[in-house]
């Protein structure tokens, strides 16, 4: 900012109490346009209040906007067309009166620079130096005393050329009077945060209070490049950067439309089964495939002699739902008369059985029966059942085979 140099014994010209006030007022408008941009229109203060009836009281405020020092001549110092960020006044409360009820109307200022307070000065009089002049040349005219740069505010259906909207109003049919809730910030009003405000803000997002616990609620967007460093020790609570954590983590990102349940988190139990928890709390358990089925056995056979019911049995426990393809088989010798029988069946408590396949015959030597048997995670009993209805037969067996077809 340029600042005028006086030296004692100088007789002053008023150019130079002009620059003076022309360098200050400078270097404040480029200020402003580091601040917020060299066209950038912004407005501060200027809240705006219910009055008496249909009016409303506009508090004083200010606007920045684009403009030249002078863009006509200042005192004896000629106009200047510098671009400059200039900012303008309304110094004190105004009173809009609302045009009428049943309407929507738009609180605007206009930027504007006056020549104003017109006064008679009084003027050297080189004549007689006791005696001065009123007025130039002793003209007894009046001339202005302070440039003003100001805010003249207006309110109107639509916006004026050269204007910037603060408030909308929208007042009811048959309204009488103006309420808090028909005053809105207008569409468009060149408001922004002060820095205090911009402060406190700031804190509010980025500064946690209780850094041992903390919950954000709803989606967290960031924009521009945002830095985490790496981090392999967490004692120190540290931030991790997504490309660790893309390495170290389950991703879990559900399809945009998708019904399915998001899981936030996945561990194994001694067994080897995964426990998922899903995003509701709930956990659901997978068993790697291999470990579905726990058996005392695979293959299972008895013997008996003539007329005999025999079992050939195994236990088994399922950890989730299987379809198995279930095989039993009996045989025996020296037939003379008489049936042979072999049923599957199966029993969740050891005690009430379902038969689920079945064959028999009158003269081979060896039955088999085969049956597909769909079962839910729990405990079961599956066996054979061979009946030998000829009593010559003088010996005979059965055998139990499973192996699951589907998991």
């Amino acid at each position: 900012m340029d600042r005028q140099i006086v030296y004692p014994a100088q007789i002053p010209l008023d150019s130079d109490l002009l620059n003076a006030q022309r360098n200050a007022f400078v270097g404040l408008g480029h200020l402003a346009g580091m601040a917020y941009g060299d066209d950038t229109v912004a407005a501060g203060g200027f809240a705006c209040t219910p009055g008496t009836g249909l009016t409303v009281i506009i508090a004083p405020g200010s606007l920045l906007a684009a403009g030249v020092v002078d863009a006509t001549a200042y005192g004896t110092l000629a106009a200047n067309g510098s671009v400059l960020v200039r900012q303008h006044i309304s110094r004190d409360p105004v009173t809009l009166t609302v045009p009428g009820a049943g309407g929507t109307y738009t609180v605007y200022a206009t930027p504007a620079t006056v020549d104003t307070d017109d006064t008679v000065l009084p003027f050297y009089n080189a004549a007689d130096p006791s005696v001065t002049y009123a007025g130039a040349d002793n003209s007894g005219k009046t001339a202005p005393t302070v440039r003003q740069d100001m805010a003249q505010l207006g309110i109107a259906t639509t916006v004026p050329d050269g204007a910037y909207p603060l408030w909308t109003i929208t007042v009811p049919a048959a309204a009488t009077a103006i309420t808090a809730d028909m005053i809105a910030q207008a569409e468009g009003a060149p408001f922004y945060e002060t820095i205090p405000e911009l402060q406190a803000d700031l804190a509010g997002r980025l500064k946690l209070a209780d850094p041992q616990a903390q919950t954000v609620n709803g989606p967290v967007t960031f924009t521009g490049e945002t830095e985490v460093p790496d981090t392999e020790d967490f004692t120190g609570k540290s931030a991790l950067n997504a490309e660790t954590a893309e390495g170290r983590y389950v991703g879990s990102v559900i399809a945009s439309g998708s019904t399915n349940v998001r899981i936030t988190g996945v561990q194994e139990d001694a067994s080897g089964t995964l426990i998922a928890t899903m995003s509701d709390g709930t956990t659901q358990n997978y068993i790697p495939s291999g470990q579905i089925v726990q058996a005392n056995s695979a293959y299972s056979h008895a013997s008996g002699g003539n007329g005999n019911t025999i079992y050939a049995t195994c236990n088994v426990t399922l950890k989730r739902s299987a379809t198995f393809l279930v095989t039993g088989c009996s045989n025996y010798a020296k037939v003379t008369s008489g049936q042979s029988q072999v049923e599957l069946q199966y029993s969740s408590d050891g005690t009430t059985f379902t038969t689920f396949g079945s064959g028999d015959t009158t003269t081979a030597s060896c039955i088999y029966a085969t049956g597909i048997l769909t079962l839910d995670a729990g405990d079961y009993v599956i066996r054979t059942v061979a009946e030998n209805g000829n009593n010559t037969a003088i010996g005979w067996s059965a055998i139990l085979s499973y192996i699951a077809v589907s998991e």
